[in-house]
C-alpha cells in the first residue's frame, strides 16, 4: 500500500516576521536616496564613528545603520579608511578593536587622509579640514609681542645635550615602548606611531593634533609646537636602542 506524504505547506502572506522575510530584506538592502548633511550638527561633533565620516566625506547623510553595500563609493572609501587605521595613518579617538568601523574619529583627521593619499578624494566644501600647524619656531601667544627674549627658566643654563632638557615626546614614545613590550609585541616604529597618534588631544598628553605624516606635540619648556615625523621617530628609537 502506497502512502502519500504531503508537500511542504506554503504559509500565506498573513503579515507575520515570517512571511515578510524577503520583502523585509529587499527593502532593507536596497540602495538609499541620498540625504544631504546636516552639517551644522556634524561640523560640531567633537568625533564620529568611522563609518559616519565616510558616508559624510561622501557629501551623504549618515543613515541609521552601517550602509555597506548600499551607498556608491562607500565600500571602496571605508576599505581605505579602515586599512590607514591599522596601519596608524588615521589617528582614533577611540579604537573599537571587534568593530573597527565604529572606531570614533575626528572629521579633520579624515579629511587629511583623505588629502594625503596618491589619488586625493574630493570631499564636500562644508567638511572640516585640519587647520595649519603652527610653524616650529612660531613664539607662544603669550610671547607673540615680546620679541624673540623667552624667560629665562625656559632657556638652557649649560651647553648640555637637548636630552638632557625635559623632551616631553620622549618620554611619550618610551612609555609606548614599554607598553608594547610588556604584552610581548614588537616596538616597530609603526606600531609606536599608532600609539602616539591614538594620544592625540589627551590631557595627559603632550601630542595636541595628528599630522599626515607624524604627529604635533608641544615643547614642556617653551610651549613650543613641534611635529615628530615617522622618520625621526625612527631615528628616537635606533637612539634609544643604541643606549640600552
Amino acid at each position: 500500500m502506497a502512502i502519500r506524504i504531503p508537500g511542504q505547506a506554503r504559509p500565506e502572506n498573513d503579515g507575520t516576521l515570517l512571511t515578510n522575510a524577503t520583502p523585509v530584506a529587499a527593502e532593507w538592502f536596497k540602495p538609499r536616496k541620498a540625504e544631504r548633511p546636516n552639517w551644522r550638527k556634524w561640523r560640531n561633533m567633537p568625533a564620529v564613528e568611522l563609518w559616519q565620516a565616510v558616508a559624510l566625506s561622501l557629501g551623504i547623510e549618515p543613515p541609521e545603520y552601517h550602509p555597506r553595500g548600499t551607498i556608491p563609493d562607500f565600500d571602496e572609501r571605508e576599505d581605505v579608511v579602515l586599512r590607514c587605521l591599522a596601519l596608524g595613518d588615521l589617528c582614533a579617538v577611540e579604537r573599537d578593536e571587534s568593530r573597527p568601523h565604529c572606531s570614533l574619529v575626528r572629521l579633520t583627521d579624515i579629511a587629511a587622509v583623505a588629502e594625503s593619499l596618491p589619488d586625493p578624494w574630493p570631499l564636500p566644501d562644508e567638511f572640516p579640514r585640519p587647520s595649519a600647524a603652527p610653524a616650529a619656531n612660531a613664539p607662544p601667544p603669550s610671547q607673540a609681542n615680546q620679541g624673540e627674549a623667552a624667560p629665562a627658566a625656559d632657556r638652557p643654563t649649560s651647553s648640555a645635550p637637548e636630552r638632557s632638557r625635559i623632551d616631553s615626546i620622549q618620554i611619550e614614545i618610551d612609555d609606548v615602548i614599554a607598553g608594547l613590550e610588556q604584552r610581548g609585541e614588537p616596538a616597530t616604529p609603526a606600531k609606536v606611531m599608532a600609539r602616539l597618534r591614538e594620544r592625540a588631544g589627551k590631557l595627559d598628553s603632550c601630542i595636541s593634533e595628528c599630522a599626515p605624516d607624524g604627529v604635533i606635540w608641544i615643547r614642556g619648556t617653551t610651549g613650543k609646537p613641534a611635529k615628530l615625523t615617522m622618520e625621526a621617530l625612527k631615528q628616537r628609537i635606533s637612539r634609544l636602542r643604541k643606549g640600552r
